[in-house]
């Protein structure tokens, strides 16, 4: 509401600081006038102090939500100002909007990495000769292993023989 009054064009950061901390105490106070418990007993309605149980939680509710609104507000800015200067410097596809998995991709703080279509390839060049080699490997073991049961059964042959 205070930010409709103006225009909408000339909203400075600030404005909107402003107007996040008036907002968070007014819904911080009603919120803590709302809450305040009413007292369990009659005789305590005498008392001067069990008035003040509701009102003592306004003046700290309202504080503690201006300032959750000012926090809010200052990191929304800050992250707005981020990307408006990303956006307005043209940093390639990062900037363009509905590229969100390749700015995750090329974050730094992610553990996957964006390639492209000859990096993966060659990956799968890499992983495809692997497993070439492998199998060679694994040819290799089973020729020598055909050849042993023949040498085995010949020497176990010739040791029934000589008992």
């Amino acid at each position: 509401m205070i930010l409709r009054a103006s225009d909408g064009q000339g909203i400075k950061p600030s404005d909107r600081i402003y107007a996040s901390c008036i907002a968070g105490g007014f819904a911080g106070g009603s919120t803590a006038a709302l809450m305040s418990k009413p007292s369990e007993s009659p005789s305590a309605m005498l008392d001067a102090d069990a008035e003040k149980g509701g009102r003592a939680n306004i003046m700290p509710g309202t504080l503690m939500f201006s300032l959750f609104g000012f926090v809010g507000q200052a990191i929304f800015n800050s992250l707005d100002a981020r990307q408006i200067a990303r956006t307005s410097v043209g940093l390639g596809d990062s900037s363009r909007p509905g590229s969100f998995w390749r700015r995750l991709g090329e974050s730094k703080w992610t553990p996957v990495k964006v390639l492209s279509d000859e990096e993966y390839e060659n990956m799968l060049q890499e992983k495809l000769l692997k497993v070439i080699a492998e199998i060679a490997i694994i040819d290799e073991k089973v020729e020598k292993l055909k050849e042993t049961p023949d040498s085995v059964q010949t020497q176990g042959s010739q040791e029934k023989r000589n008992t």
